[in-house]
């Protein structure tokens, strides 16, 4: 039996793992551009709403300042797992990197520069899944999902047979906590919720 206010993963075995702004710090270079081209001084904690309208980005802006920085600067993109964490736990859940690319035009052509980022961060290892409006992450048969996106925390949160470690973000400040979503700082302190290292 799970201790009161911890959530009981003993029978879990599927995991997605998110990469932007999960274990790829896709916001600061994003951000960067954005500044450096419009002349402006957006940070992180300005973007309050998952539609990129507090920072004054359009989707259309949005995705092509995405593509631009997984074309051209991925050296800028800082890993923020622990991959040492990561590798632990690969041990006992099967671990996919699950990112939704597939349904926007040319998000397409950022999958082999990150395949390479991942390359590069000692992280190729697992499974990369390519989600898309046609096939969302929560109807991809996993047990926990760890990411950022608010859209999915709404879906999942109807969905008790499923888990979300949900990586706290301006964006994602609405989501309450359930039985089945627990918030936490980052994608280290999920990982460590779910070794049960504290």
């Amino acid at each position: 039996m799970a201790k009161k206010g911890r959530l009981d993963y003993r029978k879990r075995g599927r995991i997605s793992l998110d990469v932007d702004d999960t274990i790829a710090n896709i916001m600061s270079p994003l951000l960067m551009l954005h500044n450096s081209i419009n002349s402006s001084d957006y940070e992180a904690s300005d973007v309050t709403d998952w539609s990129w309208r507090g920072v004054n980005l359009t989707t259309e802006q949005f995705y092509e300042l995405y593509n631009k920085v997984w074309m051209n600067f991925t050296e800028r993109i800082d890993c923020i797992v622990d991959k040492k964490l990561l590798l632990r736990l690969a041990k006992h859940y099967e671990i996919d990197l699950v990112t939704s690319r597939g349904n926007v035009p040319k998000l397409e052509e950022t999958v082999k520069p990150l395949k390479k980022w991942l390359a590069r961060h000692g992280i190729s290892k697992f499974r990369l899944v390519i989600s898309s409006e046609y096939s969302p992450k929560d109807t991809l048969g996993y047990d926990i999902y760890i990411d950022d996106s608010p859209l999915l925390a709404e879906r999942i949160a109807n969905d008790k047979k499923k888990i979300l470690l949900l990586i706290d973000s301006p964006y994602n400040k609405h989501i309450k906590e359930a039985s089945n979503i627990k918030r936490v700082s980052d994608v280290n302190e999920a990982l460590k919720s779910l070794s049960g290292v504290s």
